[in-house]
């Protein structure tokens, strides 16, 4: 923690009070231990018996000591608003940052008279940001007793000694409140740092109120982010750390509005999307190439280094006859499951009694859900001093070696289609691949429809770039599997955050595509698939090994720069050479019911802003999710070349009903 340090000045209107001088020591290293352990840190407090002792403790647990011949403040600070209504009300603690130090002043000095007047705050009941607090690390993911607080954080900073002045006349300017910060676990620090952008397009009742679809659009958001208040805050570099983030956020329910927040949420009106009016996007099924980030996505770029941005943005889109909500997530926060919960409460927020009267600071950190979810989360501590010493990470190659596979040529551009599978299609593979696994590896053996149609795309994909690989070049398909329910004790379904891991099947060119001794590949593609479903199968039972998640927290929490494992991941899979990398979305929202007045309730089309990442696939939102005869669709972006030979009729245009750029 960096220094904090006071001075006293002449004393104004507020309270008499000497002043402290308080300093902060960075007395924690990277193992945990302290660097100087023969004393332990205090405060004297004489003559202060209304020093809050639940301060004291917090402050004595960020090593911040009193210099000697200093005589304390008599200074109450509490964070609770339940003593301000009591009454137990003191001076403010005014912290603010100058010249890379923490500075502590109370409200006896002029330079606090001067804040509390600059920022326009009534005397007797405020609150300030920590603009650079860090829990030390004792207290971040540990669970602790109800009468021991989790964190020293929130420090709510408050001012004057009567009880707070009436809020039903306040005013409409957000105030400074006490900043807090959510722990985020090693495999929050290690996922891609980038928005996950998720579109649903509506068709738009001709007598529909615009006013109404948009408010009611709001109200839901609105609803969403009291729910998880932090989702309202800023993914940011840490503090103490820049290679790392942390998510920063408070509790000023004016902060959870949308009409408030114009960097969270806004609403245009477009006559044409792409080239098209909306109904000729519905001739042309919704193409993903008009999915424009630019247009519908409130976050259409990725943060850069060093940048802070939002957890959670929503663009409304309305055309002529149809509607498109955005939702850009940011995966540092947000893997596929909590989307999933995020929309599923998003759209039946409505449902419940909630109204804007009962939401305040005492609500959000003392009445919802999230707080004793927060209370209750299960601990990675214990994962991540593991000993990895002899554990293999095949999915990464974090060698120093920049050998890669260089093309001789310039390759051609990458494209990006969405395939779409009758389900009758793709249940006879699902049974063909289920008749055979049984037969090669047991009666126990089976693979699941995902498992199918992950292999279908596997296999084309790779005898698609056979003109340009080896036989001998190793070809890995990777996917996450949600990692939840494999740590002990489990994390909830509905749990927020990254809770997930990479794995991956892996083979050679040859033995994928099952090339003969003359290297030449079979017209038929079956027997390949069903052996790449198996393989598919293989890799998800292995990341449900006991040991296998808990090594990959250890191993993220050992990582210098989180970055780094983006990187070794690219670098040992190569999905722009002979790699295959795939997301599973089907789950993800297509079964919603938004209730939007005007709209039909769930989605006509799902859909991803358009990118063309060769070597990526999604197996879209599908109504039903895996029950049902709805179709299966998958995105796929491939080398221009590719893509043009794997549309063939033998390869995967052999099952296809359609496709669309």
């Amino acid at each position: 923690m960096e220094a904090i340090s006071s001075r006293p000045s002449t004393p104004c209107g507020f309270m008499p009070a000497d002043m402290d001088i308080l300093r902060a020591e960075d007395r924690l290293v990277h193992s945990g231990r302290l660097t100087r352990s023969s004393s332990r840190s205090y405060l004297r407090v004489p003559r202060s018996a209304a020093v809050n002792r639940l301060f004291l403790n917090r402050i004595q647990s960020l090593g911040i000591s009193k210099s000697r011949g200093q005589m304390a403040s008599v200074v109450t600070v509490t964070s609770s608003r339940r003593d301000l209504l009591q009454g137990r009300c003191a001076p403010a603690l005014i912290i603010h940052q100058k010249d890379g130090r923490l500075h502590l002043t109370f409200t006896s000095s002029e330079k606090a008279a001067q804040k509390l007047r600059q920022h326009d705050f009534p005397p007797d009941f405020t609150s300030f940001t920590l603009q650079n607090y860090r829990p030390p690390k004792t207290f971040r993911d540990s669970p602790r007793s109800r009468d021991s607080p989790r964190v020293p954080a929130p420090l709510i900073f408050y001012s004057g000694h009567k009880s707070p002045v009436n809020t039903e006349g306040e005013s409409d300017t957000m105030g400074l409140l006490s900043e807090n910060l959510l722990p985020l676990s090693p495999l929050d620090q290690i996922a891609p740092r980038i928005y996950v952008r998720t579109i649903f397009a509506f068709n738009l009742d001709d007598d529909h109120d615009s006013l109404d679809t948009r408010n009611h659009i709001a109200e839901c958001f609105r609803r969403a982010l009291i729910r998880w208040p932090f989702l309202a805050g800023q993914i940011r570099p840490a503090a103490d750390d820049e290679k790392r983030l942390e998510l920063s956020y408070n509790l000023d329910h004016r902060a959870l509005d949308p009409a408030r927040r114009p960097d969270l949420f806004n609403c245009q009106y477009l006559e044409e999307l792409g080239g098209y009016t909306f109904g000729e996007l519905i001739v042309l099924s919704m193409p993903p190439s008009a999915m424009d980030k630019d247009k519908l996505s409130h976050s259409p770029n990725h943060p850069k280094p060093g940048e802070s941005c939002p957890p959670v943005t929503l663009r409304i889109t309305e055309m002529e006859g149809g509607l498109f909500l955005c939702f850009s997530t940011h995966h540092g926060i947000m893997d596929g499951c909590f989307i999933k919960t995020f929309l599923d409460y998003f759209a039946n927020s409505t449902d419940n009694d909630l109204v804007l009267s009962q939401v305040d600071g005492s609500y959000l950190s003392e009445g919802p859900a999230w707080v004793k979810e927060l209370e209750q989360r299960p601990c990675l501590d214990s994962y991540q001093n593991l000993d990895i010493k002899g554990v293999t990470f095949p999915e990464y190659d974090f060698t120093r070696d920049t050998k890669s596979i260089i093309p001789k040529n310039k390759a051609p551009g990458a494209v990006c289609k969405m395939f779409s599978f009758d389900n009758s299609t793709i249940q006879v593979m699902k049974t063909l691949a289920d008749d055979y696994v049984k037969e090669q590896y047991g009666s126990k053996a089976f693979v699941t429809t995902a498992d199918t149609i992950s292999a279908m795309v596997w296999v084309h994909v790779t005898r698609a770039r056979l003109p340009h690989l080896c036989s001998s070049d190793k070809t890995n398909f990777t996917l996450t599997v949600d990692a939840r329910p494999s740590l002990s004790p489990a994390f909830q379904p509905t749990a927020w955050g990254n809770i997930y891991t990479q794995t991956a099947a892996s083979t050679n060119v040859a033995s994928l595509v099952q090339l003969d001794a003359l290297g030449l590949m079979p017209e038929d593609s079956l027997t390949a698939i069903f052996e790449a479903a198996w393989m598919v199968r293989q890799a998800i039972y292995k990341a449900r090994d006991p040991d296998y998640v808990p090594s990959r927290i250890a191993l993220a929490a050992s990582l210098e720069d989180p970055a780094m494992e983006g990187a070794a991941f690219r670098k040992a899979n190569q999905p722009d050479h002979a790699g295959l990398g795939c997301s599973v979305w089907y789950h993800m929202g297509a079964d919603v019911d938004f209730k939007i007045p005007g709209t039909g309730g769930k989605a006509d089309y799902v859909r991803k802003t358009w990118s063309a990442n060769d070597g990526s696939m999604n197996i879209m939102q599908r109504r039903g999710m895996t029950k049902g005869e709805a179709p299966w669709d998958v995105l796929l972006a491939l080398r221009e070349d590719d893509m043009e030979r794997i549309c063939g009729d033998n390869e995967l245009g052999r099952w296809t009903k359609s496709w669309i750029s």
